[in-house]
């Protein structure tokens, strides 16, 4: 039987793919509203109406496989290929024009069927303008259709299907998904994250939703270092500065707060301002759309302003709190506030306290090439240095604009907290020319 379909019309790939034809039309209007940027680019979708998805598999087995099914294809997954140009064979997409791909799990349910969604990042898809520059978390994924294999760059993102999981397991999942592809981590399995979540609930499913504790303990439990923060009022200035860190070290971070979660995984910027707004998984859209004003997209940038502002005005609210939660490299065990304090000393001896900070947590190669390659200052190159390094780097205007780089201090990450010398490995500013940029630019 043949199992593709192409189509120039969504509405036509839906009727003859997805199983249950009495809410077609609420599924296309849900992946409307989720990702119609990436629709209004499609010329041509090419449908595989079974497709093997391990994620759908693992919740098959957790929960599907016991209910009601109306269809034989329960099994298996759809997956909806994105063309900018059409095709009417798999000979002739040409690699240029692919935007990537999503997978339909074969539900009733509208709101959920939308499991995982690989998309070519694209500006003006993500609400980026196009003098603006775009830094992102990306991952190099092979994308096989038939014969054809593709390669793409991407964040992989997932979303709830409401009985299984609901968004924090997803945010926890994406970030140990991308750790998992980038930092070679644990590669994350749907089972033991839902297995090893203590069920205060009474049961696993459905999922009555998680607490911060439950969400520690799963990745804890999965083999990941834990790095997380509790924000409450008046803590704004520490917690955007955290969100920095992690974002420009390329560690993307979930923020739980009003019973929902949202992860960072990137930011935009302008030539003369510097930051303009960060990129946004929402797996549910309910942060895009109730605390930032936008549509209920499922990758979107949120202005810096609006960001800001709309996070402040949360604290501020009696009793609220944020959670900051990331997966942090195994031989990170300083924090961006511990570094603050080890280097107080030297910063006020330096008299760089009024200069504006960036911090980043890097690998010590990656330092070495940085600085001997790009700045022709090879000065660890013949030293040993910890696996990972605490750099901070000095601007006396705006953040990450060369012109504005003073120079940069290294610390060891793994150090003791209380050492406020030899933990410093630059005693004086290095004499940096460009910023370390550890995101992929996205042109």
């Amino acid at each position: 039987m043949n199992n593709i379909y192409f189509t120039s019309k969504l509405s036509d790939g839906l009727r003859q793919c997805f199983p249950y034809d009495q809410i077609f039309d609420l599924v296309e209007a849900e992946l409307n509203e989720r990702i119609s940027p990436y629709l209004k680019r499609t010329k041509c979708f090419l449908f595989e109406k079974q497709y093997i998805d391990k994620q759908w598999r693992d919740l098959y087995s957790i929960h599907y496989c016991y209910t009601y099914n109306q269809v034989s294809e329960s099994h298996s997954s759809i997956r909806i290929h994105l063309l900018e140009q059409e095709a009417n064979s798999i000979r002739d997409i040409n690699p240029d024009d692919y935007l990537g791909f999503i997978t339909l799990r074969p539900i009733p349910a509208p709101l959920n069927v939308i499991s995982r969604a690989i998309l070519k990042p694209k500006k003006d898809c993500l609400g980026v303008a196009d003098q603006e520059n775009l830094y992102m978390m990306l991952c190099d994924l092979e994308i096989n259709i038939g014969s054809k294999q593709m390669n793409i760059e991407t964040f992989q993102a997932y979303t709830q299907d409401s009985m299984v999981t609901i968004c924090a397991h997803m945010g926890m999942y994406m970030i140990a998904e991308f750790m998992h592809r980038q930092y070679a981590m644990n590669k994350p399995d749907l089972k033991l994250f839902i297995s090893r979540i203590p069920p205060y609930s009474g049961r696993y499913v459905p999922s009555k939703g998680l607490n911060i504790f439950q969400m520690a303990v799963c990745l804890i439990e999965n083999g990941y270092n834990l790095g997380l923060r509790l924000f409450t009022s008046g803590d704004q200035d520490e917690m955007f500065d955290t969100i920095d860190s992690y974002v420009e070290s390329c560690i993307p971070c979930v923020l739980a707060f009003g019973e929902h979660v949202i992860t960072v995984i990137g930011h935009s910027s302008k030539n003369d301002t510097g930051k303009s707004g960060y990129i946004i998984v929402d797996d549910s859209g309910y942060h895009l759309k109730n605390t930032f004003g936008l549509d209920r997209f499922l990758i979107y940038k949120v202005d810096l302003e609006t960001f800001k502002r709309a996070l402040t005005t949360y604290l501020l609210g009696a009793g609220n709190a944020l959670y900051c939660m990331a997966i942090e490299h195994d031989k990170l065990f300083l924090s961006n506030v511990d570094i603050k304090a080890i280097l107080s000393e030297l910063i006020n001896c330096l008299n760089l306290s009024s200069f504006k900070s960036r911090y980043l947590i890097v690998d010590s190669k990656q330092l070495k090439r940085f600085l001997s390659e790009e700045n022709n200052l090879p000065i660890f190159d013949e030293i040993s240095l910890s696996h990972y390094l605490w750099y901070v780097e000095f601007y006396d205007n705006i953040r990450g604009l060369a012109e504005n780089l003073i120079g940069a201090l290294v610390v060891d990450a793994s150090a003791h907290k209380y050492d406020r010398y030899y933990s410093i490995l630059s005693q004086t500013l290095l004499p940096v020319g460009q910023p370390l940029s550890l995101l992929k630019e996205v042109r």
